[in-house]
């Protein structure tokens, strides 16, 4: 598999493949264009709580290939150590992407969140 990407135009093509999976979600195919700011920023939202999950998961990835270079190739002390680094990684990528997720969901929620309802009004009569 890797070797694949070593050909300069199957990189290309392989790049290509991934960007046309969010295609239609950067064309605004899957729905109306925005016409505000508002919808805009509707869309870059919706679009980073989309992309958010697919980074920790390649950062949970990335930290366990980094357990299984450790474990498998632990007779090596310069595997090992790659395994430690790429482990270490593998943890502040997680760690950054689980805190840009709080951030998005903090920044939607105060901005774009419609849950604010006022209090209801009392009538104050008075009686004679």
């Amino acid at each position: 598999m890797l070797n694949f990407f070593e050909n300069k135009k199957n990189r290309y093509f392989g790049i290509l493949g991934i960007a046309f999976l969010f295609f239609p979600l950067i064309s605004f195919a899957t729905g109306v264009p925005p016409k505000n700011f508002a919808d805009l920023m509707y869309f870059l939202m919706d679009f980073l709580k989309l992309t958010i999950p697919v980074f920790i998961s390649l950062g949970i990835l990335a930290f366990l290939a980094g357990v299984a270079i450790y474990i498998l190739k632990g007779d090596s002390e310069t595997e090992r150590a790659k395994g430690q680094q790429i482990m270490f990684w593998g943890i502040v990528a997680i760690f950054t992407m689980v805190s840009m997720w709080g951030l998005v969901n903090l920044l939607y929620d105060t901005f774009f969140s419609s849950s604010y309802t006022e209090p209801p009004q009392q009538n104050w009569t008075i009686s004679v």
